[in-house]
């Protein structure tokens, strides 16, 4: 088939957990990045009152792209181990694992959510505190899961390449 030297589906389902997990591992950084600059600003007076403005328009723009991200990471994921190589079956099945084990901290940061989403909240200045705390899970929970994803999911796709 003179198609598939162009353009080959079964490498794109191979890639696209690594390529998925990639993007949504970058985007992990950058949120630490920019948002952890609210909480190194000298002049915290000043900050208090933005970051829950701040973290009210983030939070909802960063969802709207990082569950399409985790929906085509999971989901091809579960596509591999199923239709896999032998060699990279076990590497898709653990990546799935741990892009899912992302919701898992669900819990842990809900809360600190619901309170910088609440506009209630902003006049107290506890918006450095919360932000703070959503970091801190925020950076465990890309630490634990979507690191490990990407790693999985890389290994995966080298095996299954390699094989194919």
């Amino acid at each position: 088939m003179a198609s598939r030297q162009f353009f080959d589906p079964l490498t794109l389902l191979r890639l696209a957990p690594v390529i998925s997990s990639s993007a949504a591992l970058w985007f992990s950084h950058d949120q630490y990045f920019f948002l952890k600059v609210f909480l190194r600003i000298e002049e915290h007076d000043k900050v208090k009152p933005v970051i829950p403005a701040y973290f009210r328009k983030f939070f909802n723009g960063g969802v709207a792209r990082l569950l399409p991200l985790y929906a085509i990471t999971i989901g091809t994921g579960i596509a591999n181990s199923y239709s896999r190589p032998a060699a990279a079956h076990l590497w898709y099945a653990c990546g799935a694992t741990f892009a899912l084990a992302h919701f898992v901290f669900v819990p842990a940061v809900m809360w600190k959510v619901e309170h910088l989403a609440n506009e209630e909240n902003d006049a107290k200045g506890t918006g450095a505190e919360y932000l703070k705390k959503w970091l801190d899970v925020h950076t465990i929970r890309s630490i634990v899961a979507d690191f490990p994803a990407w790693v999985c999911f890389s290994i995966a796709a080298l095996k299954s390449l390699k094989s194919g």
